[in-house]
């Protein structure tokens, strides 16, 4: 089964979703604009659907907005844009210290989610 990407797309007229593979090869459906909601709301929604333990933590690459969902639906989480800026310099034996209660990745960059665990 190939991951789906949804995109929506709202106007004064309309509302289209646009879902498209990696391929790039899509369609165009109509769907009224409550049906439309941001990709970071819908990354916080999965972790809700998966039942994501409240005492373990999501590291976020992307930008603030992904945040503050993550904060409102009561997750924990580390990175965000402030760790843009961090840089390592990986060579032989190098010991990275991490968090043991992180348990899932949130890629969340240009309204497009990821979600690894």
């Amino acid at each position: 089964m190939n991951p789906l990407l949804f995109v929506g797309f709202l106007c004064c007229c309309c509302c289209l979703l646009l879902l498209t593979d990696e391929t790039g090869r899509g369609s165009l459906l109509a769907c009224a604009q409550e049906e439309i909601f941001a990709s970071s709301f819908a990354a916080a929604a999965y972790l809700q659907s998966i039942d994501f333990p409240k005492d373990k933590k999501v590291y976020v690459i992307g930008e603030e907005g992904i945040l503050k969902e993550l904060e409102l639906a009561g997750f924990q989480y580390l990175g965000g844009p402030t760790d843009g800026d961090k840089k390592i310099e990986l060579k032989p034996g190098l010991y990275m210290e991490h968090d043991e209660d992180v348990r899932m990745i949130l890629l969340h960059v240009l309204g497009v989610g990821v979600a690894c665990c």
